[in-house]
């Protein structure tokens, strides 16, 4: 509820709410609390189909490496809310930011980090999947 509703308010009162949030939100991604690592990172599955496509592509290169971090936690519950935010993320912005979603799953696949390179191998193929079907249209 809270990161649904922090999302909520930064789409009706401006991106300048989330440029104050980063640094609060970085901490609680990194906190030692799986509980909040988790909290955080929820704001992830809200953000891309909330906020509008340039703020929201503008908070991607800070928030994405977020998500690639969540998908190494050592914490299932934390894997599985940063798996979700990255699929969202490559449904709404895999075709428009390509790059900047590729390079770092491509990294997460040669990871020493086995659940990292899992997660980044699921979010590649639902990357690859979602580029055909974008083809497939035009």
């Amino acid at each position: 509820g809270a990161a649904q509703t922090l999302i909520e308010i930064v789409h009706a009162n401006g991106r300048h709410l989330l440029i104050g949030a980063v640094e609060t939100i970085d901490a609680g991604v990194r906190h030692e609390n799986a509980n909040v690592r988790d909290g955080y990172l929820t704001i992830m599955i809200y953000a891309p189909s909330t906020l509008s496509h340039e703020v929201f592509q503008d908070f991607l290169a800070v928030a994405f490496p977020w998500v690639l971090k969540g998908l190494s936690d050592s914490n299932e519950r934390v894997r599985t809310t940063a798996l979700t935010a990255g699929s969202n993320i490559i449904g709404l912005y895999g075709t428009r930011n390509l790059l900047m979603v590729l390079k770092p799953l491509l990294d997460g696949v040669t990871s020493e980090d086995s659940n990292q390179r899992h997660s980044s191998l699921l979010l590649l193929s639902k990357l690859v999947i979602h580029l055909v079907t974008q083809i497939k249209k035009k």
